[in-house]
């Protein structure tokens, strides 16, 4: 009989890489010794999993945002915050209010345009 790689299986039903399922397995462990083991602690522990993906794809548009030649310094520095508002359903215009009071803010239009360019190229949905 076959030996199963739960290691792979687990990676593929979460979508993620096995390094990522490794450390979800620690943090988990860790946090459920932590606390009394419960079902309160075990549904706080699938948390982790999600901080996981949430640093994945922080990572993700870090790396591929600067590939889109956008060279202008609001989005450096706020390409992150910008997605992030924009999945939490905010319009362009809602999200250049947000951050028209920070330094280098970039003007609604220049967020506009980033976002169109993320989804032409698959970067986001929607």
């Amino acid at each position: 009989m076959a030996k199963i790689d739960y290691l792979k299986r687990a990676a593929k039903a979460l979508e993620l890489e096995e390094y990522e399922v490794n450390e979800l397995a620690k943090r988990m462990l860790g946090h459920l010794k932590k606390e009394q083991l419960s079902k309160d602690a075990i549904i706080k522990a699938f948390f982790i999993l999600q901080d996981i993906k949430e640093r994945k794809e922080q990572i993700r548009i870090q790396t591929t945002a600067p590939l889109l030649n956008f060279k202008n310094k609001g989005i450096a520095l706020y390409r992150g915050t910008i997605v992030k508002l924009h999945k939490q359903g905010l319009s362009t215009y809602k999200i250049f209010d947000t951050l028209k009071r920070k330094k280098d803010a970039p003007s609604h239009s220049t967020i506009k345009r980033y976002l169109k360019t993320l989804k032409e190229k698959g970067y986001i949905n929607g």
